[in-house]
């Protein structure tokens, strides 16, 4: 089981890098497209028509499901601290903190995956035909992309800090 962890201070640079380093880089290291037992979806059209059908995991029971997981985390793991907090804030906050517990699940079951070296990986946008090796997640959101295109999601990315932060941060503004 991986054990994963909440942390408050994702700002620091070193903390995230090992958060996302567990058992992601192991498995790019070893990773060969031909003998990869980790599958990616593929987005999915049924009668000119987009099916929607992803994969979301809970965080905290580790249950597949295919939408609803903000309800699910609400009515199921209210009395956890994390959720609480976020039902405690503004609607914006609110959802913004369910995205980040959803994304967390996400991660959490990836890694799995990337350890276990076989099943499907939950990835953040279901684009033609790539392999597992092909993805990365965001140091900021846990989310996997194509580490390609990764840069492109950095910069609208919303749990990324923003500039004008970082420079007040470091006492420049």
């Amino acid at each position: 089981m991986v054990k994963l962890e909440y942390r408050e201070d994702v700002g620091e640079q070193s903390n995230r890098s090992s958060f996302v380093q567990e058992g992601v880089v192991g498995h790019l290291k070893a990773c060969k497209r031909e003998e990869a037992g980790v599958t990616v979806p593929r987005r999915e059209h049924k009668r000119n028509k987009r099916v929607y059908n992803k994969k979301l995991c809970c965080y905290y029971c580790e249950l597949i499901f295919q939408h609803r997981i903000a309800r699910h985390l609400t009515t199921v793991h209210s009395d956890e601290h994390e959720v609480a907090d976020c039902l405690s804030k503004t609607d914006t906050e609110k959802r913004k903190g369910l995205e980040k517990l959803k994304n967390m699940g996400n991660f959490k079951y990836n890694v799995e995956i990337l350890r276990k070296r076989e099943g499907e990986l939950i990835i953040g946008r279901r684009i033609g035909r790539h392999v597992s090796c092909d993805y990365l997640p965001c140091p900021f959101c846990y989310t996997f992309y194509i580490g390609k295109d990764l840069w492109q999601h950095r910069n609208s990315c919303q749990f990324a800090p923003t500039r004008r932060n970082q420079y007040k941060e470091r006492g420049i503004l």
